[in-house]
């Protein structure tokens, strides 16, 4: 098995709209099975706990991770909630599910960016601009 940090955390809620979820701490752990499952924990303000309450254990949520750097490109998952438990003012929500990828960012942000019509230097400009808000895949696409 093998641990990461997660530097953001970001819900495909069930109106498609992506939220994010400021994280208090969070850690994410590839348990590098036969059937490549990975295990996420939040920790975050319980105010958020709402969010994930309307869901049940057996319901799949997408979800977007940022792991280690802020940098990084946001991996997408496929996740059920294992636990949700209140500690204090904060709160613990358990997943465990599979890595959802098909394509990099890079190619979803530059297939988004030809639908909406550029080329040339304009196309160019605005990928470069948008590669530097990796989050801008995950509202154009809601998985």
């Amino acid at each position: 098995m093998k641990t990461f940090k997660l530097v953001s955390f970001y819900l495909v809620d069930k109106k498609g709209d992506v939220v994010s979820i400021p994280l208090i701490d969070a850690l994410i752990i590839n348990k590098e099975n036969e059937i490549n499952t990975w295990i996420i924990e939040v920790f975050v303000d319980k105010k958020y706990l709402d969010l994930f309450q309307e869901y049940s254990s057996e319901e799949k949520i997408s979800v977007y991770t940022v792991i280690t750097k802020k940098d990084n490109e946001p991996a997408p998952f496929l996740v059920q909630i294992i636990s949700q438990k209140v500690i204090g003012e904060n709160a613990s929500i358990l997943f465990e599910g599979k890595l959802n990828r098909t394509t990099g960012y890079a190619e979803q942000l530059l297939e988004a960016l030809l639908e909406t019509g550029l080329g040339g230097n304009e196309l160019l400009t605005s990928f470069k601009q948008k590669m530097k808000d990796k989050t801008e895949i995950i509202r154009k696409k809601k998985l």
